[in-house]
């Protein structure tokens, strides 16, 4: 059986992408590891992917990737972060649905 193409239906989960900025600390220097909102209120499709665990200092670490889809956008870049349902995520990589021009598919690793 086929997979059914992708609704805008599916897309069923608010998210919100920021930038890195750079903002005066209290020191006066420049905090470069601040994130601000870029996009707010995105409609997105969420789909956890399997992960690894991994033993690392006696704790045990699992690392999922988490894929979203939102309708396409050109100017969303692997570094920024994403949130969803209050969970914040690191953006990997960006690619294109498969129909052209009408899906942006993010790949996320969920930040501990």
């Amino acid at each position: 059986m086929a997979d059914k193409p992708l609704q805008a239906g599916d897309l069923d989960r608010r998210i919100d992408i920021l930038i890195q900025g750079s903002q005066l600390n209290s020191k006066g220097g420049i905090d470069s590891t601040s994130y601000g909102p870029f996009l707010t209120g995105v409609y997105a499709k969420k789909e956890d992917k399997d992960g690894d665990e991994e033993k690392e200092s006696n704790r045990e670490t699992a690392f999922a990737d988490t894929v979203f889809t939102i309708r396409f956008r050109e100017d969303i870049k692997a570094g920024m972060r994403l949130v969803c349902e209050g969970v914040n995520y690191d953006i990997l990589s960006i690619r294109e649905g498969k129909e052209r021009r009408q899906w942006t598919i993010i790949k996320a690793k969920r930040r501990d």
